[in-house]
């Protein structure tokens, strides 16, 4: 079993309440990374200060509606609308290097991607 390291944090946009997240990272891998302070510290600047650099991410939305112990987190009624995010993003080598599993609240969140066509694609 390898330790993980463990960011748990509200985020805020303009001091109010975006999303829930919990990252996990292997801790063998990033010594250290969790004395950073994310207040201001980018998690992929300290990854990549680790030799650890991220290069591509499995990302996946789902709609649901907040959880009795994540609704307080959020400044929510149990049962609002939330969006679920899960992210397992890889380094340089192909290894798995970070999990995000985030929470937003659905109110204040927007979605935006720029889908292309790579060759033999229609």
């Amino acid at each position: 079993m390898h330790a993980l390291q463990e960011e748990d944090r509200v985020r805020l946009f303009d001091e109010a309440v975006m999303c829930h997240s919990v990252t996990l990272v292997p801790a063998e891998r990033a010594p250290g990374i969790g004395e950073a302070d994310y207040t201001t510290a980018s998690m992929y600047t300290e990854l990549t200060a680790r030799g650890i650099v991220p290069t591509r991410a499995s990302y996946t939305v789902h709609s649901s509606l907040a959880a009795p112990d994540e609704a307080p987190l959020l400044d929510l009624d149990e049962g609002a609308p939330v969006l679920h995010i899960e992210q397992l993003t890889y380094d340089q080598h192909g290894r798995p290097c970070e999990y995000d599993r985030v929470v937003y609240r659905a109110d204040r969140y927007r979605f935006h991607a720029t889908l292309t066509a790579g060759p033999g694609r229609d």
